[in-house]
């Protein structure tokens, strides 16, 4: 998180600076956000549809029962 969170202010910066000159990515930037939350979802679910364990995840709910 702290390396994604690094780069925050630069990206701002650039976004700022391109929508000035009417080149602006931000909509680009959303779009491909959330194209790649859609396919961590669908991934997700399949696993869990077929069956397939998150191996963390199931240590963990076992431990908090």
């Amino acid at each position: 998180m702290a390396v994604a969170l690094n780069d925050l202010f630069y990206y701002i910066c650039v976004n700022f600076g391109l929508q000035r000159e009417g080149m602006g990515c931000l909509r680009q930037d959303i779009q491909a956000t959330a194209l790649l939350a859609g396919g961590l979802l669908v991934l997700g679910l399949g696993r869990v549809m077929l069956g397939v364990q998150f191996s963390t995840w199931d240590r963990l709910m076992a431990a908090a029962q």
